[in-house]
């Protein structure tokens, strides 16, 4: 008895639990990251520390994949470990630093454009979101064509951490 197999009883709570950590709650930390960054450290500290916190969360998420895989073949209580405990923390801390980004990253360019018209703020913000979908949609289709479902989860995974740690550094 598997329990990623459609049916184990598991699969509506893993459900459940993806969605609120996946969907719900990120939501909640864009206004927190603002209010942190206008109140207590600043743009640039939060976005700071969240990059590091998303590359945390990739390196976090590498080995939590890692450690999964190798205990597959052993009782179901550590694949319950991990599906309800190790992934939703990482998860949350993932999402924490992309909300401290997210909710940031415009603000702080737009007070580096001091003396910029009305049109060159707009376009910067276009920019910002066109290259960010654009990326992320080549990122998707080039992996998903590199690496097949038979690829293992820990080099897909890896493949995050690497290009994560080269961006930050």
């Amino acid at each position: 008895n598997n329990l990623l197999q459609p049916q184990s009883p598991f699969n509506l709570i893993s459900y459940l639990v993806s969605n609120l950590v996946g969907v719900a709650l990120p939501q909640l930390f864009y206004p927190l990251a603002g209010w942190l960054a206008d109140a207590r450290f600043g743009r640039y500290k939060v976005i700071q520390i969240s990059l590091w916190c998303v590359w945390l969360g990739e390196c976090s998420l590498s080995v939590t994949v890692l450690m999964f895989e190798l205990c597959q073949s052993y009782s179901t209580t550590y694949q319950h470990v991990f599906v309800y405990f190790l992934f939703p923390v990482v998860f949350v801390v993932m999402n924490v630093g992309g909300a401290g980004f997210q909710a940031n990253i415009i603000q702080f360019g737009m007070d580096q454009m001091v003396d910029a018209s009305g049109d060159q703020m707009s376009a910067f913000i276009h920019w910002y979101y066109w290259s960010t979908y654009a990326g992320s949609a080549t990122a998707s289709v080039i992996l998903g064509c590199l690496f097949s479902e038979q690829t293992s989860l820990v080099i897909r995974a890896g493949i995050n951490v690497l290009f994560m740690g080269i961006a930050l550094f």
